[in-house]
């Protein structure tokens, strides 16, 4: 029981923080600073650590097609901001940390729950 525990809150700390390091490592190289529009000061870093934290949760919990609705809320949400073709950049800068943060989670979760079930099947 206990090490079960801690595989999930290995998954949840792997998915939150290296990988947010790495999202940022990875991002650092494209130039959107002119982009920025005055929003909310590291909204980008707190909303990528709940979109993670909950892709972890539907994952331990089996609910993996709730991982389809929270990307569908995200692109609504997003839709806006980045429909005008000026705003292309943006755009695809954002859809790529969205895509290196679920896929981040989403390794860091089922490979957690893999070796956890190795280790609890005794191979």
């Amino acid at each position: 029981m206990i090490i079960t525990i801690l595989f999930i809150i290995g998954s949840y700390f792997l998915a939150i923080f290296p990988a947010g390091w790495l999202i940022n490592r990875l991002l650092k190289g494209f130039d959107i600073g002119d982009l920025q529009d005055g929003g909310l000061q590291n909204a980008g870093k707190y909303i990528g650590f709940l979109e993670r934290f909950l892709i972890v949760t539907f994952v331990w919990s089996g609910e993996l097609s709730a991982i389809g609705l929270l990307i569908a809320a995200k692109s609504i949400f997003r839709f806006g901001e980045i429909k005008d073709k000026e705003d292309r950049k943006l755009a695809e800068y954002i859809l790529i940390g969205t895509f290196l943060s679920y896929s981040l989670a989403l390794a860091a979760s089922f490979t957690c729950k893999w070796i956890l079930a190795l280790i609890l099947s005794g191979k």
